[in-house]
Formats: C-alpha cells, structure tokens, sequence
C-alpha cells in the first residue's frame, strides 16, 4: 500500500515540509487513480483515502488606484520595479526571484515561471 494512503503518511508530508495544498493534491490524485483502477476492472476495492479540504486562495488584491498610490511612495528604484513586475505577472515571490532572462522568449513576447528546483 503506497505510503501516502495513510493519515499518519500525510502528516509526515506535512513535518516534511510539503505545503497541506500539496499533500491534499497528491491524495486526491491518488485516489482518483485507484477509483479508475476500480473502473476499468483492474482493481476490485481501493483503500480509503481523505481529502482534507484546504481553502488557500489569494486575497488582499489591490485596485489600480491603490496600486498607484503605493509605487508613488516606494523611493527604491529596484524594488519599485520589482513590485510592478510582480503586479503585472500575478506571480509569487518565489516564482518572480527565479526569474532569469533565459525564461523571456521576445520573439514571442511570453515570459515562462520557471521550475523549482527540487
């Protein structure tokens, strides 16, 4: 039984450093798996496996104008840009500090996130 099926598993997951998001996400597509497993007849019964219910969406957006207010009052050219960039993009702090010129394709004006080292 793959060890992430038990409760006590995901609890280590999370002493381990991995985000409750994380651990929900990989149970949930674990137990998506099994249940297909179940559907297509190559399992007869699945373990049990809870989803905790993680309710982590952004808040705390600016409007334009407060936004505007805001980089007015910052006198620090660098981190004035660096918080324009980070408006524009909607990216995390963790994203936008990995960011390198090799993730900007100018031909096709997009900017990539990069991946996280692991």
């Amino acid at each position: 039984m793959p060890s992430l099926c038990r409760s006590r598993d995901a609890a280590g997951r999370r002493t381990g450093g991995a985000a409750r998001a994380t651990v929900a996400y990989e149970r949930a597509i674990l137990r998506r798996a099994f249940n297909l497993a179940i559907e297509k007849g190559v399992l007869a019964t699945a373990p049990r496996i809870t989803v905790e219910k993680v309710d982590n969406a952004r808040s705390g957006f600016f409007t334009p104008g407060d936004f505007a207010a805001l980089v007015v009052e910052i006198r620090d050219p660098v981190l004035r840009r660096y918080l324009r960039a980070k408006h524009l993009l909607g990216w995390r702090d963790n994203e936008l500090k990995r960011l390198l010129w090799s993730n900007v394709d100018r031909d096709l004006k997009e900017v990539r996130v990069a991946a996280r080292d692991r």
